[in-house]
């Protein structure tokens, strides 16, 4: 996307990653959960004692089909974006004693072109806006993936234990209409939000939602012990969803940081391979954090048994101190 795009169309371009990543999201637990156990659910059609044994099978092949169409139509039509420089007049211009007239412009502007494909070595690549640009792209990843892990988690605990006590069926539709939403929210808005207020304030203002995200959850339990799930509830989920909607900006921009840093294009993959390695260690910890903190908070009682929010939330503030540190011009 980084290649693709430039400063003049990269706002709309990233406001589609988040879209996509949203509908994948949606898609993909209605895909699994509607073809597992066939032969329980469709018995006329998957019959054989194949659907019985294995009763995981038809979610993954049909996975894996999506894959395999995805990779072919990825072989067919996409095209290379990465192109090797070749000096057009390396040879006239080493034979030729006295060039002629405007070939040394052309020169140096082609090695311009090629300072643009240097290869850089990764330890080079670690000036400031990379290193905070990646360090705010962990932090996102981090408490973005212990929201994930909490919501059907606090959805599914029965009401004296500070959940909701939903059935699996709600659960689904609630985080299927998150992914659309946030979707939606992303295309209709994200690219007029980062030209009306700039992408470094977005970012910080989205990081910041996580405080009311986090310190929403009590709240919301606290109205379903006292008076069950009533429509005071339904409105505090209802605007838990809208601020995860708003704070899922924070991708597009910090992926922008990410992409801008680059001191040439031929480092995009390099520093975006360090991106995601780091994101990915982040999404490793969070779920298991989170979630085992909130079986901490309830078996102990901490703060009433909602000491996980006030830790993450306290985790949301030192997120907020990192992303002032951006750039203020990427």
């Amino acid at each position: 996307m980084g290649e693709l795009t430039d400063t003049t169309n990269r706002e709309e371009a990233f406001a589609l990653m988040p879209v996509v990543w949203a509908l994948g999201g949606t898609m993909g637990p209605l895909l699994g959960g509607s073809l597992t156990r066939p032969a329980d659910r469709f018995p006329t059609v998957f019959a054989n004692q194949f659907w019985r044994e294995y009763p995981y099978f038809l979610p993954c092949i049909a996975t894996s089909a999506f894959v395999f169409g995805v990779l072919i139509i990825t072989g067919l039509f996409f095209e290379e974006t990465v192109h090797t420089w070749t000096p057009k007049y390396k040879a006239l211009y080493t034979s030729s004693p006295s060039p002629p007239s405007g070939f040394r412009e052309q020169q140096q502007n082609c090695a311009l072109g090629h300072e643009s494909s240097v290869d850089i070595p990764v330890r080079a690549l670690l000036t400031f806006p990379v290193v905070i640009s990646i360090a705010n792209y962990m932090a996102l990843a981090f408490l973005n993936i212990s929201v994930t892990a909490l919501l059907p988690l606090f959805f599914h605990m029965p009401i004296p234990m500070g959940g909701l006590d939903l059935d699996p069926v709600i659960i689904g539709y609630i985080m299927g209409l998150y992914g659309a939403g946030t979707g939606a929210f992303q295309v209709l808005f994200f690219a007029k939000l980062v030209r009306r207020f700039g992408t470094r304030r977005v970012f910080i203002i989205s990081m910041a939602t996580f405080i009311p995200i986090f310190l929403t959850f009590p709240f919301i339990s606290l109205i379903a012990k006292k008076w069950g799930i009533c429509i005071g509830v339904w409105l505090l989920v209802g605007s838990l969803l809208f601020m995860l909607f708003f704070m899922d900006t924070a991708f597009g921009c910090i992926f922008m940081y990410v992409t801008e840093s680059a001191p040439n294009r031929r480092s995009l993959g390099a520093i975006n391979g360090l991106a995601q390695t780091t994101a990915s260690s982040a999404r490793a910890i969070g779920p298991a954090l989170s979630t085992s903190l909130f079986s901490l908070s309830v078996q102990h009682d901490i703060l009433g048994g909602y000491g996980v929010y006030v830790i993450l939330a306290s985790f949301a503030g030192l997120a907020i101190l990192l992303a002032v540190q951006l750039p203020r011009r990427k």
